[in-house]
C-alpha cells in the first residue's frame, strides 16, 4: 500500500481528494447541532498522524491536543511546516517538536512550559 500522505495537499485544506466528500459531510452533520463543536475536523492546518521514528525503543501515545490559535503562527514557520511533511512521508524522522525551537510557542506562551523543552536531539534515534 501507498502512504496516503505523500498526497497531502501543501496548501488548505490539507485533506486528501478522496476524504474531502466524507469530512465535509462529517463536519456538516456536527455544525447542524453546535457550530462550534470542538469535534470538527479542521483542514486549514496539516494534520499530525504521527511523529519520530518508527523504530523507536520507547513509544508514548498521546491524546488529541485539540485546536489552539497559536497553531496557525507555528505551521506558517517554513522549517515547521517542512519538518510536519518529513513526518508523514519519511520511514521515521526525528520529532520537530524536540528542543527549543517551539518554546516560544503555545502552552509555554500561555504560562505552561512546552512539552519537549530543554531536550535535545543527539542524533535520529536517542533523546536526551
Amino acid at each position: 500500500m501507498d502512504n496516503p500522505w505523500t498526497n497531502l495537499p501543501s496548501a488548505s485544506p490539507f485533506v486528501l481528494s478522496e476524504d474531502q466528500r466524507a469530512i465535509n459531510a462529517f463536519n456538516q452533520s456536527l455544525l447542524k447541532r453546535n457550530p462550534r463543536d470542538p469535534r470538527v475536523i479542521d483542514t486549514t492546518i496539516p494534520p499530525e498522524p504521527f511523529l519520530g521514528l518508527r523504530d523507536a525503543p520507547v513509544v508514548v501515545l498521546m491524546g488529541n491536543p485539540g485546536r489552539d490559535a497559536g497553531d496557525d503562527e507555528m505551521f506558517r514557520r517554513p522549517w515547521v511546516a517542512e519538518a510536519n511533511r518529513a513526518s508523514m512521508v519519511a520511514p521515521g524522522a526525528p520529532i520537530y517538536n524536540v528542543g527549543d525551537k517551539l518554546s516560544d510557542t503555545h502552552p509555554a506562551e500561555a504560562g505552561g512550559e512546552a512539552l519537549w523543552t530543554g531536550f535535545e536531539v543527539q542524533h535520529a534515534t536517542t533523546v536526551s
